[in-house]
């Protein structure tokens, strides 16, 4: 008896060990946000003038992306962004309005994008600028 419990042991561990790497569990690449850009120049403009822009972003993971929060820290610059998942290989954008202030000069900020994306991307800036003028 003991005999025919081993033989039916060799038997079925090949099938057991072929079985298991059958079901072999696919690993899913984290989120990854790739933007068409990062920097864009909105040029010269005059006091109360306002104008907008888009940074389009892509999800270049196979797990959903999710923009989770973005920050541009002035009151005359102001940010349009969705919270909904983005599926791999899917686009959105992030829309950045700027009203230019009553003053006189060169202007650039750095907005930064909270974001699951993976690794050092996880937290992204872009940058806007632009040359203020009152006249």
């Amino acid at each position: 008896m003991k005999k025919l419990k081993q033989i039916a042991v060799l038997l079925l561990l090949p099938a057991l060990v072929l079985t298991g790497t059958s079901f072999k569990a696919r690993k899913d690449d984290p989120p990854m946000i790739k933007f068409e850009k990062i920097l864009h120049d909105f040029g010269k403009m005059k006091a109360g003038e306002s104008k907008t822009c888009e940074f389009v972003y892509t999800n270049n993971g196979d797990l959903p992306l999710k923009i989770i929060n973005v920050k541009s820290g002035l009151d005359f610059l102001k940010t349009e962004f969705s919270t909904d998942p983005i599926k791999k290989g899917e686009k959105a954008s992030i829309k950045v309005t700027l009203d230019a202030p009553g003053r006189n000069g060169s202007f650039a900020k750095t907005i930064i994008i909270d974001s699951n994306s993976s690794g050092a991307t996880g937290q992204l800036r872009v940058t806007v600028k632009a040359l203020f003028s009152t006249e």
